[in-house]
């Protein structure tokens, strides 16, 4: 394999992996799903990179969305990241367990206020 080659087969990794939305622990370095709540690798809370609130619970951007099932989300995800799971890792877990929870109830709070949701959805 040539240079040319293997530029280009570099360049179509890269663009496979920027297309699949892996991205790199920020404890382990291993890959992750971008939208993903722990690394496979080394189990670690990741944060939540740029993310929407839809994207995070696993719903499509739309006005009708299931509250049920998005209450039913919210709380599955609030308990996995309680800090109380969190109390002997890393300080920086630690304190991302800590912010998770809240972020994912703001699109909880916005579902139920139609205008937060409209500049939700503008926004995505």
């Amino acid at each position: 394999m040539d240079v040319s080659e293997r530029i280009e087969a570099t360049q179509r990794a890269q663009e496979q992996a920027a297309s699949s939305n892996v991205i790199a622990c920020w404890s382990c370095r291993g890959p992750v799903e971008a939208a993903a709540l722990f690394c496979p690798t080394c189990a670690a809370v990741q944060p939540p990179g740029q993310a929407d609130h839809f994207v995070r619970l696993g719903f499509p951007v739309d006005y009708a969305v299931d509250t049920a099932l998005l209450d039913r989300r919210y709380f599955e995800r609030q308990r996995l990241l309680h800090p109380d799971r969190f109390v002997t890792r890393a300080p920086r877990e630690r304190a991302l367990s800590a912010s998770a929870p809240g972020r994912s109830g703001e699109v909880v709070v916005e579902r139920h206020d139609a205008q937060s949701a409209g500049r939700r959805l503008s926004q995505a």
